[in-house]
């Protein structure tokens, strides 16, 4: 049975409703030169309302209309409108490219529900190149809560280099330094914390501030020769005479996300948690996307690999170790380690015949960088300039890779640089 099928019931309703017609309304908005009418109960009531025009609504004295010009930042102005269809009830509106001046034009109008789909998108997209462009648009918008996030990335990706970035946050708000440094998969070594907070905490004035700096360096990870350039002062006292003490009962602190984090099969991890020994098969990951690894061990003709592999793919499963160790199974970017020298390339556990680095052998240190910015997997000989890099498939873009080496039956000796 159909009901009121002789009704005329009108035009299907639009998926939201157009602000830019102006129909039916009742409060005006100024940004620039533009002047937008627009609906009073959209705007505060709807379910995309915002706060800050609510009160505006409910001000005391009379008006018809807000100027926004000199709330919003002049490089949001021409974002404006893109959050009145967001507003007023358009879809798939927030993208990687407005994000970060939708996120603050959400800040000022006091918008929850723009301020949880820009978390969102940046959620889904954060990248290595995203990382820098929003760090950059963040730090001229001042928006502190996406600083932390794109600098943690940074750091990761490109490692000690990149703690500089934080020098200009200590001076606007340390408590994002502080709290980027005192993180546990933070991918960096505790001398390079040392030495970073050792440089900025000469321009802090707050001793409460400078002690929560020194807070951050775990004393008892931090060798000799840069324990010898720490001057001891109020502010680094309790934190040195802590780690000290750890370092002389040979206790060893919570090692950050740059060691070795997951290790399978017949190896295990060293005292200062950088080295791994494998006495035969075996696997181990490090959550790094830049690392320099020193073959310590290889044994000839052993399929030892050295590259990145999806996090925990490989489980408890036996580590398959012809040519090219855990780069012939699942997928990966790696090279396979010979004591001849000559390291052949693997990608997805396929060898790329025509590539090869030569000079891989006992004793060398190999920089293994997993550029996604790029789409580029880097190897190179440190002290040699041959290096060979491998296109990273637009599938495997998504999926999380971390540094991994591994060892066949003849086993082998790696250490963290």
């Amino acid at each position: 049975m159909v009901f009121i099928k002789d009704f005329y019931a009108g035009p299907a309703a639009p998926g939201f409703f157009d602000w830019s017609q102006g129909k039916y309304s009742d409060w005006k908005v100024r940004v620039n030169e533009k002047t937008y009418h627009l609906h009073r109960v959209l705007l505060a009531d709807g379910p995309r309302g915002c706060d800050m025009l609510a009160a505006a609504f409910n001000a005391a004295y009379e008006s018809s209309g807000t100027d926004l010009t000199h709330l919003l930042p002049s490089a949001c102005h021409d974002a404006f409108e893109s959050a009145l269809d967001f507003i007023y009830g358009r879809q798939e509106v927030v993208t990687e490219e407005n994000v970060c001046h939708m996120l603050k034009i959400g800040e000022v109008l006091q918008c929850g529900a723009l301020i949880r789909e820009c978390a969102s998108v940046m959620q889904r997209f954060l990248s290595d190149r995203h990382a820098e462009e929003w760090l950059r648009e963040a730090q001229a918008l001042n928006l502190k809560a996406v600083v932390g996030p794109c600098l943690e990335r940074m750091i990761n990706l490109k490692g000690p280099s990149n703690l500089k970035n934080l020098e200009y946050w200590t001076k606007v708000d340390e408590e994002i330094c502080i709290e980027i440094l005192s993180k546990d998969d933070l991918q960096v070594e505790e001398d390079d914390v040392a030495e970073f907070v050792m440089q900025v905490v000469q321009n802090v004035q707050e001793p409460a501030v400078q002690q929560a700096l020194w807070s951050t360096v775990r004393f008892a990870g931090v060798s000799d020769a840069v324990l010898k350039k720490v001057e001891p002062s109020p502010s680094n006292f309790e934190a040195m005479a802590k780690g000290l003490r750890a370092k002389c009962l040979g206790e060893m602190p919570h090692w950050r996300g740059s060691y070795w984090t997951s290790v399978k099969g017949r190896g295990h991890v060293g005292a200062d948690g950088r080295m791994v020994e494998f006495q035969g098969s075996g696997l181990a990951q490090s959550y790094r996307h830049r690392c320099t690894v020193q073959l310590l061990k290889c044994e000839n003709g052993a399929g030892s690999a050295v590259g990145f592999g999806a996090k925990g793919e490989f489980g408890e499963q036996h580590i398959h170790c012809s040519e090219g160790g855990y780069a012939t199974r699942g997928r990966g970017y790696a090279i396979s380690v010979f004591s001849n020298g000559l390291g052949n390339v693997w990608k997805n556990g396929k060898r790329v015949k025509a590539l090869t680095l030569p000079n891989v052998r006992e004793g060398q240190s190999i920089c293994c960088t997993l550029d996604a910015a790029r789409r580029l997997v880097l190897f190179q000989v440190e002290g040699i300039e041959d290096s060979v890099s491998i296109q990273v498939d637009e599938e495997d873009l998504s999926e999380d890779f971390v540094f991994t080496v591994s060892s066949c039956t003849c086993g082998a000796r790696y250490r963290l640089v």
